[in-house]
């Protein structure tokens, strides 16, 4: 990571760390976008050869959920080591972090929502839970063919199974860097947070709502896109090129 080069050029920034449930952002990723003659965000992930997450790396949930938790652990300690910053962690699917937010940084809470949803998935969220919505009753897990475990469940009385076993990898690693710290912020800096505001979650994670939150409460925010003058310009080229200059 570029942790180190972004500390030495604002040694007070504030870095900010978003989470979601990690079945959640692997189904995200590979349903965006949600025009199929592109390639999913999942399949463009795997072969970016990208700081800890090498090129053939996310075959499935377990390795995606791996790479968050290096990330996670990795982004704390340097924190930890490195006290001038501030973490704030936001767990984007919690009903009051629109409250959450607007205590951290003195932004209105009105100003966060949901940005950049994909419109096909959510319709197809909202159809199967309308189909699953009848007297559901969850059974003990039972072993299966091969040792595969899966949870029968009854949905108005027909019997559905749910493969659990994409879950083995994921209940061994660390649950606590799937979970946002509440508690990470001073209360003497509630609304005072030092400036900028540095985005260091992953896509598909809240970017979209981050950006737009932020430009609701007034700031300059940028996204994806760096250059008005190049649409083409991407942030991540431009924070790439700052770092090979020395992010003068």
């Amino acid at each position: 990571s570029h942790l180190k080069e972004i500390h030495e050029e604002k040694p007070n920034a504030t870095f900010v760390l978003t989470f979601r449930p990690i079945e959640d952002w692997y189904r995200s990723l590979s349903n965006w976008p949600p025009k199929k003659m592109y390639a999913s965000m999942r399949d463009r992930m795997q072969k970016a050869n990208i700081p800890g997450f090498p090129s053939g790396r996310g075959k499935n949930t377990d390795e995606f959920a791996e790479w968050f938790c290096g990330h996670v652990d990795n982004v704390r300690n340097f924190v930890a080591q490195n006290p001038s910053h501030t973490l704030v962690e936001v767990d984007i699917t919690d009903p009051t972090v629109g409250d959450y937010m607007a205590e951290a940084f003195g932004i209105n809470s009105s100003c966060w929502g949901h940005a950049n949803a994909n419109p096909v998935l959510k319709e197809k969220l909202r159809e199967d839970e309308q189909n699953e919505r009848d007297d559901i009753d969850l059974v003990d897990a039972e072993k299966v063919d091969e040792g595969e475990s899966k949870q029968m469940i009854t949905v108005q009385n027909h019997n559905v199974e749910m493969p659990q076993s994409s879950h083995h990898k994921i209940e061994l690693l660390n649950h606590d860097c799937f979970q946002a710290r509440n508690d990470s912020i001073p209360i003497s800096l509630h609304g005072k947070l030092p400036k900028p505001f540095i985005n260091l979650g992953f896509p598909k994670m809240g970017t979209s709502s981050l950006h737009a939150f932020f430009q609701c409460g007034g700031y300059t925010s940028y996204h994806h896109r760096c250059r008005r003058v190049d649409p083409y310009y991407t942030c991540a080229k431009c924070a790439q090129e700052s770092i090979t200059e020395g992010l003068s």
